[in-house]
């Protein structure tokens, strides 16, 4: 009536724990995918003598399948490699374990941007990402700390002096006992706590002074845990200490071009550095940027015009374009001086050091009978308004035109592109658990990593099931009709340039039989 448990019996012949992997699993891609790339310089550190270590292309496609399917750690990883046969066949069934993946990870922090690079180009080779218009944003990620592990500048001056008082009292309290009262006394185990405490108050301490300068306050605040934490206005919880990761996608599959870590709480500024990244990894530059009103100043705005791309930036409150003040003046040629939407020359005070001009408050005899009264924003104005410098006037306003001549219906495509991806990070739960800044930039560049190798691999499923569908048809059809044939063949050539890009053994059956009727079916040129 039951069917019998089949792993009491003995097997005739041994099996791999291949053999329980399904075909279809994403398994076989990985491996084949991390075959292709080039994983040289992961082995220069390795020498032949001594024990020997794990293969690099084994910890990578592990690390990286783990990263795309939520196990992100260390001690999950190893775990996995013992209980999961997709983590045992991929680790070669070697089974490291967590400080194994740790110590590699460290040890070859800085190749990774490297193989991102790789990634990248061959997503561009497989037509996954053309780099015409892309999406900027950035995403704040919290940090391995709590605001409960952290002190203000004020406090910890205040709580240095409290501990070297009592450590003094301590080690006065303890030079009194006699030998046979200090070995049962309780005291050199809290001045050793104490200790630690002032060791780590002393160190976030003086990170703090080396950060902030001369404009550090006693409001401010350090982590004690991750001194390179930044604290960040969190959404109905305070704030919480965190990193701001910044990623450039394309738009056609939302392959992450470019990530970078940006030392500040706020996105503007980080444009400049990312396209850089973009553009070592692509070797070319995009053609249009789109970013959020965080963006829309102008040193990101001209750091995009710099590399010969268009801007599309939100000029108002998150996606809106409302009417500024700036957008009712009217620049004199050949001077720093400005006209209102009647064509009145503005009163305006010198300029100042920075190249802002400042416009003196209206008087009421200034608008009087001025038929843009109902509509003028400077009437509103209660005290002087400053104007930034005017060459950033000009890229701003610039920005400003473009959105509202069309630009809108560009910048509408900003969320479907870059916003799935961090939304994507979020839903698979992988969160920081390193402390460091140059840590941190290897994790995000390595989970930034990780996403573009899910999209190559589901692009690559869907290529094979395609080509090995199509190919079954081929053969029960027995097609006759010339018109038919060709447009079979058609499909082919683009099945098979696909397919034979990697080379790889999934795709070698597929391979030979497409490219065997091709050369059956191939018309006479």
């Amino acid at each position: 009536m039951f069917q019998s448990d089949l792993t009491q019996q003995p097997q005739l012949f041994a099996f791999s724990p291949r053999d329980l992997v399904p075909k279809g699993s994403d398994v076989w891609l990985y491996m084949d995918l991390f075959d292709s790339l080039n994983t040289e310089e992961f082995e220069w550190d390795y020498v032949a003598s001594g024990q020997q270590a794990k293969d690099p292309k084994l910890m990578l496609r592990t690390i990286f399948y783990g990263l795309t399917h939520g196990v992100n750690s260390g001690r999950a990883l190893a775990s996995a490699c013992t209980t999961d046969v997709r983590f045992i066949v991929l680790s070669g069934e070697r089974m490291p374990d967590a400080r194994t993946f740790h110590r590699f990870i460290r040890r070859h922090e800085e190749r990774m941007p490297e193989l991102f690079t790789q990634v990248v180009q061959l997503a561009m080779k497989m037509g996954l990402a053309k780099l015409g218009r892309i999406a900027i944003d950035g995403s704040r990620l919290k940090a391995n700390t709590s605001k409960h592990k952290a002190m203000s500048y004020g406090r910890m001056k205040k709580t240095v002096d409290q501990l070297n008082e009592e450590l003094q009292a301590m080690k006065r309290e303890l030079e009194s006992l006699s030998e046979e009262d200090q070995s049962a006394s309780e005291l050199p185990d809290e001045i050793k706590r104490r200790e630690d405490r002032l060791a780590k108050i002393k160190s976030a301490k003086d990170a703090l002074e080396k950060e902030k300068g001369e404009a550090l306050k006693d409001s401010d605040q350090k982590s004690f845990n991750d001194h390179d934490a930044l604290p960040m206005a969190g959404k109905g919880e305070g704030f919480k200490y965190g990193y701001n990761a910044q990623a450039a996608v394309d738009e056609d599959n939302q392959i992450i071009v470019g990530c970078k870590l940006h030392d500040n709480q706020c996105d503007s500024g980080s444009v400049a550095s990312t396209l850089e990244e973009v553009a070592k990894n692509c070797g070319d530059n995009p053609s249009e940027v789109l970013v959020d009103s965080a963006y829309s100043n102008a040193k990101d705005l001209g750091a995009i015009e710099a590399v010969g791309a268009r801007p599309y930036a939100a000029t108002g409150k998150g996606e809106s374009s409302e009417i500024t003040v700036d957008d009712q003046l009217i620049a004199e040629e050949d001077s720093h001086e400005y006209s209102c939407m009647a064509g009145k020359l503005l009163p305006t005070r010198a300029r100042q050091s920075n190249g802002k001009t400042v416009i003196q408050q209206l008087p009421k005899s200034f608008c009087r009978g001025c038929p843009f009264k109902a509509e003028c924003k400077l009437t509103k104005k209660k005290s002087r308004y400053t104007i930034r410098p005017r060459n950033e006037w000009n890229t701003v306003q610039a920005n400003r035109e473009r959105m509202r001549s069309g630009g809108n219906g560009v910048f509408k495509r900003r969320k479907a592109i870059v916003e799935p991806v961090f939304g994507n990070i979020k839903t698979k739960g992988i969160k920081i658990n390193i402390e460091g800044n140059s840590k941190v930039s290897t994790w995000w560049t390595m989970v930034c990593m990780a996403l573009n190798l899910e999209k190559i691999v589901g692009h690559l499923a869907s290529v094979e099931v395609l080509a090995l569908n199509f190919l079954s048809k081929m053969t029960l059809s027995k097609i006759c009709l010339k018109n038919t044939m060709l447009k079979f063949i058609s499909d082919l050539r683009q099945i098979f340039d696909k397919v034979i890009l990697l080379r790889t053994r999934p795709y070698r059956s597929c391979q030979v039989a497409c490219q065997g009727f091709y050369l059956r079916c191939a018309p006479a040129s």
